[in-house]
């Protein structure tokens, strides 16, 4: 996400290890609540007032989702609105979004039917200007710590809100550039392994249709 430009270096998130399902608490552009999903392709995103649903397809989103996200089991203190950011490797595809059986426009990679906004990471562009005032940092702290804390008893919510700077972690941009540098190594194997075994698919299929043909060494051809 940050290497798309949603979360910039001075970004703030709070995360339950104990719970990653919850998501996450980001203090970005704005206040609020983060969730990933990841795919191999753009999909569609069904959304209403109390879930999303994610398939391959809009009609498959009616029915027969791969994931569903709800409103509900969201923590907070106040009114929720959650953010669901979607990664997928089509440079040129779009995630499609539709809404009461109608199709929602997005801006800059952003698509917002309330409670949820939808950002497909590949065509996100982050606004010129942030809302990092006061009030949003305030009601991130607030929600943040609601999730961080999300299934403690009173006494260790207790403990984590009189301790809270110590729960922090905090990356320069030197760590970042460098779990950057790790990424590039990490697709440019990825790549070089896959363009390997694609050569050997290539050689496996020409002898299966040599063979077929009777084209080879010793064909009288």
């Amino acid at each position: 996400m940050h290497l798309k430009g949603f979360l910039p270096y001075d970004a703030t998130v709070w995360i339950n290890s104990d719970l990653p399902e919850l998501g996450m608490w980001v203090l970005a552009e704005k206040s609020t609540h983060v969730r990933m999903h990841r795919s191999i392709y753009p999909g569609w995103f069904r959304l209403t007032r109390t879930a999303a649903k994610y398939a391959r397809t809009s009609a498959l989103s009616v029915n027969q989702p791969e994931a569903t996200y709800y409103i509900g089991n969201v923590p907070g203190f106040d009114e929720v609105h959650s953010t669901i950011v979607i990664s997928h490797p089509d440079p040129t595809a779009t995630v499609g979004i539709i809404a009461n059986s109608s199709h929602v426009t997005g801006h800059g990679g952003t698509y917002t039917f309330d409670p949820f906004t939808v950002v497909d990471l590949n065509h996100y562009t982050a606004p010129a200007t942030a809302s990092k005032n006061p009030v949003q940092r305030a009601h991130a702290m607030m929600n943040g710590v609601a999730l961080l804390t999300y299934g403690y008893g009173d006494s260790r919510k207790e403990f984590v809100a009189e301790n809270i700077d110590k729960y922090a972690v905090d990356f320069t941009e030197e760590h970042i550039d460098f779990f950057r540098e790790l990424k590039n190594r990490e697709e440019q194997y990825a790549q070089a392994q896959a363009h390997e075994i694609l050569k050997k698919i290539v050689a496996e299929t020409q002898d299966i249709v040599s063979d077929a043909l009777g084209i080879g060494a010793g064909s009288d051809g």
